[in-house]
């Protein structure tokens, strides 16, 4: 059995979903794969200026992924990212402005009633974490058997100021009372030497839609008045953009109104550079290999093919698993390396149809 797979085995270092130090040690920049400045750069630059920005690309592409990974590592700590999840609620909840504010209110308030229950011990390793790379800025963390707690709220007494902004009022009041409680929860914030920057990590979702249910809706909604009640505030704004979304009119008309900055994801086209997909993970175990030493090269031939394929369709997380898999396999089979065969049975375990889109 190959003492380089085994390592790469026990330390989960093919794992899709890492986090914490694991993630900013894993991630490999786009810019860094396909050269310039496009993604992690130009995201970097979006952020920082507080623009309206749309990431763009298929399910499980890596936006939210770069998205968490500019933000963690951004230098300017001022930033306030409040994420706020929209694709599991109620259509209403993106369709209806009045009810799409009161979420936004809603989320907010969850968020510091949470930093509330901290103490003052917590609060401090809380945002001495956060200063590092042991936690994601974009992310709750689980403090102790509490629930998961937002950073950016855990500074000095905002989730007090917050919480006092948000309390009282009806949930049926008038969308101009909605709007003024939100403007005035963006100044408390701002009144903290923070700047809100609102996440829609799952606005890419609106695809999965039960029944087959057309989505234009949905997207027609979100894209244009839901987020139009929060152009007008001076924050920043990151949205997850499908690039399905792209082909359809009603996205099209809005995206030139919502948004100010755009950055779409480059797609891997060849097997080398998606190779390097998991040159930091394998780097990780420290047995000063490479992504050849794992894979043999019809190994990420074959990869690549399922990457680009029906099934597969871009999604880098849906990669990753199947070489999670294949690297199971390859060592419980005593294997020195993965190979095309691995990759395929892999596949097929996990549901996708190996060498699509070859």
């Amino acid at each position: 059995m190959s003492e380089l797979l085994a390592a790469l085995l026990i330390s989960r270092a093919f794992d899709a979903r890492p986090q914490g130090e694991e993630f900013t040690d894993f991630h490999v920049e786009f810019d860094d794969m396909f050269g310039g400045t496009a993604v992690e750069g130009e995201l970097k630059r979006a952020i920082s200026l507080l623009e309206r920005t749309a990431i763009i690309g298929p399910s499980g592409g890596g936006k939210t992924s770069v998205a968490d990974y500019v933000l963690a590592s951004l230098d300017d700590t001022d930033l306030a990212p409040i994420v706020i999840t929209v694709a599991m609620d109620a259509h209403e909840v993106v369709e209806d402005p009045r009810r799409f504010m009161q979420h936004l209110v809603n989320v907010i308030s969850r968020q510091a009633k949470a930093a509330n229950q901290l103490s003052e011990k917590e609060r401090t390793e809380l945002l001495k974490g956060a200063t590092g790379t042991q936690e994601l800025p974009a992310r709750a963390v689980q403090i102790g058997g509490k629930g998961g707690v937002d950073v950016w709220v855990a500074h000095g007494e905002l989730a007090r100021d917050v919480t006092t902004t948000v309390s009282g009022g009806s949930i049926d009041r008038p969308a101009g009372e909605i709007q003024d409680q939100l403007t005035q929860v963006m100044e408390v914030i701002r009144s903290h030497e923070l700047s809100p920057v609102l996440i829609f990590d799952d606005s890419d979702a609106f695809t999965r839609t039960a029944g087959g249910q057309d989505r234009t809706p949905l997207v027609a909604g979100f894209f244009g008045p839901a987020l139009g009640t929060v152009v007008g505030l001076g924050i920043g704004i990151v949205a997850m953009v499908h690039d399905s979304y792209l082909e359809l009119d009603a996205y099209q008309r809005l995206e030139v109104e919502i948004f100010e900055a755009r950055v779409p994801l480059p797609r891997f086209d060849d097997p080398p550079m998606l190779g390097r997909l998991f040159e930091r993970r394998i780097e990780s175990v420290g047995l000063g290999a490479a992504p050849g030493d794992v894979f043999t090269n019809d190994a990420l031939i074959e990869l690549l093919n399922l990457y680009g394929g029906e099934k597969v369709q871009g999604n880098l997380r849906a990669t990753v698993t199947i070489a999670q898999r294949a690297l199971s396999d390859s060592v419980g089979a005593g294997h020195e390396q993965i190979t095309a065969e691995a990759i395929a049975t892999a596949a097929s375990a996990e549901g996708a149809v190996a060498g699509s889109g070859s």
